[in-house]
């Protein structure tokens, strides 16, 4: 990503990605889950299938937690580099951007915009170019598919 496309008006999030269905339509997964639990408890013994689905979520969970750690760090390595800029501060000009970026698999900006302007152009100016002396981002665990991943990052100028 060479430059940070405008703002447009957007709404405030945190980090996303396109929503996979978790059932198939027409599938009811409340109802299925029940029967599959009533059927484990009229087995002896169980068949596995309550403890592979515990841990499947806590697989999910913990990904989960990975990921928004490393949000967490790329929020605050990207505040390490924002600052304000003489000019404005001397206007006393203050706003808050949404900064928001799709990442690679390496988890390096694949395109940025604002999707939030402060509405003063020298403070949306310093947010590109806050990205670009962030540059290169911190490493991802390697663990972690971020391919295509968006996070939104609010960067914040005020003068209180």
């Amino acid at each position: 990503a060479d430059s940070v496309e405008p703002a447009e008006p957007a709404e405030r999030g945190s980090a996303t990605r396109p929503a996979r269905p978790l059932a198939e339509p027409g599938n009811d997964t409340k109802k299925n889950s029940k029967a599959v639990d009533k059927d484990r408890q009229s087995s002896p013994g169980g068949d596995g299938l309550e403890g592979s689905a515990s841990a499947e979520r806590q697989a999910r969970a913990a990904a989960l937690e990975r990921v928004e750690a490393y949000f967490t760090e790329l929020r605050q390595w990207l505040a390490q580099h924002r600052r304000y800029p003489r000019r404005a501060r001397l206007r006393g000009l203050e706003g808050e951007a949404i900064l928001e970026i799709e990442l690679t698999a390496a988890g390096q900006p694949a395109s940025a915009r604002i999707t939030r302007s402060t509405g003063h152009r020298a403070l949306d100016s310093e947010v590109a170019a806050m990205l670009e002396r962030a540059r290169p981002l911190p490493d991802p665990p390697a663990d972690l598919a971020l391919d295509g991943r968006v996070i939104r990052v609010p960067v914040d100028f005020s003068l209180r």
